[in-house]
């Protein structure tokens, strides 16, 4: 069995490679992985042993060529592809490794040049990626170094990969090269001065209980592109799942108390403010804002910001005065490290508290009382990380 890699994110790589060189599996790899992989003490065959010709165009040509391709799409079961491969002296490759030279992040950079985005235009690679996805059937084709372990795991205990895993992995290269060439479509119309071209690429996050009105259906996408004060990049920690009404909502609150630095309350429903004000402290901005609208503010969505420390002095009031209103509150904004662990060590940023949906005796009884989401997925909250 034989294994192309050459990749660009050099994470894991390494140990990847090294793992299936000790099940049998031979390495080939190409200019910079090769010689990662050679200092690093593992045994590899250079691509240009593979093809009889050298790297050229500095680099700019390497991997395209009969050789790499036709033992990427040979098909297995049939016969004449087989014997057209041993005329000619093209050995067979079961899996590749490969991800793209780095041009979204190229061309972000402020000083970038024309001639660098051009240079970090990958053309062997997506070839690769789509010739071996093409061919799942036989071939295995990862672009993800969070796919190592799943595929090694696999390999160790059936000697290859599934056919099932090996679609789903066929199904993500070209998801990956279809990503990729729409960054370098859209920057290079831009520097032709052609008509703007907008691609839309968004993963789904769950399907909906129901949209906007119970009758409606609906799914709540998001962007690859992560954005701050965003409910779309939030983790749900506990609490019933959000509806489309939730989601548009908190995410509308959010980008309210986003623009605010001192304590600050909003309600909200349906889009909507009912009320919002700033305060001494949060339990006097909540007061503010619930007393311009009582009956408006019913069952919508309620979001702070504090400065840090204000919450933890006040939190019973906050807690107290919010539940007296059963069934008002759906969800709260509480970011800048409001609470300790039981080491006393302040963890958590960018809060939002959703949904009780509580009768007053289970609030009594769950000192929780709400979902909690999290916009910061580096730091977890403990079980007495609540208000």
């Amino acid at each position: 069995m034989k294994a192309l890699i050459s990749v660009s994110d050099k994470r894991g790589v390494v140990e990847f490679a090294r793992s299936l060189n000790e099940m049998g599996w031979e390495i080939i790899a190409t200019g910079g992985t090769m010689k990662m992989l050679l200092d690093s003490g593992l045994e590899v065959t250079g691509i240009s042993e593979i093809t009889g010709f050298p790297e050229i165009c500095g680099g700019r040509v390497k991997t395209l060529h009969p050789k790499v391709h036709g033992a990427l799409l040979g098909r297995r079961d049939l016969e004449s592809d087989m014997q057209q491969l041993a005329e000619n002296g093209i050995g067979l490759i079961d899996l590749v490794c490969v991800n793209l030279y780095p041009f979204e992040a190229t061309v972000a950079k402020p000083d970038v040049t024309l001639a660098d985005a051009i240079e970090n235009i990958d053309i062997g690679g997506p070839s690769m990626l789509r010739s071996a996805a093409k061919n799942c059937k036989s071939v295995t084709v990862v672009c993800e170094p969070e796919d190592y372990d799943n595929i090694l795991a696999e390999i160790r205990e059936n000697g290859n990969t599934t056919e099932e895993t090996r679609l789903r992995l066929s199904a993500k290269a070209y998801t990956h090269t279809a990503l990729y060439d729409s960054h370098i479509a859209e920057y290079m119309r831009r520097q032709a001065g052609l008509n703007e071209k907008m691609f839309l690429a968004f993963d789904k996050v769950q399907d909906l209980r129901y949209g906007e009105n119970p009758h409606q259906a609906a799914k709540f996408y998001r962007t690859e592109k992560e954005y701050s004060y965003s409910v779309a990049t939030a983790r749900q920690l506990q609490g019933k799942e959000l509806s489309y009404n939730n989601i548009q909502d908190a995410n509308a609150a959010l980008e309210i108390v986003s623009e605010f630095s001192e304590p600050f309350c909003v309600g909200l429903k349906h889009m909507n403010p009912c009320g919002a004000a700033v305060g001494a402290d949060v339990l006097d901005a909540w007061t503010r804002a619930y007393e311009a609208d009582k009956v408006s503010i019913y069952g919508g969505i309620v979001a702070f910001i504090t400065s840090q420390g204000v919450l933890n002095s006040t939190k019973t009031s906050v807690r107290n005065e919010l539940f007296s209103q059963a069934n008002l509150v759906s969800a709260i904004r509480l970011p800048n490290n409001l609470f300790t662990d039981n080491a006393g060590t302040e963890v958590g940023s960018d809060l939002i508290v959703l949904q009780k949906n509580l009768s007053k005796k289970e609030m009594s009884q769950d000192e929780r009382l709400m979902t909690v989401i999290q916009t910061d997925t580096k730091t977890a909250l403990t079980d007495n990380a609540y208000f």
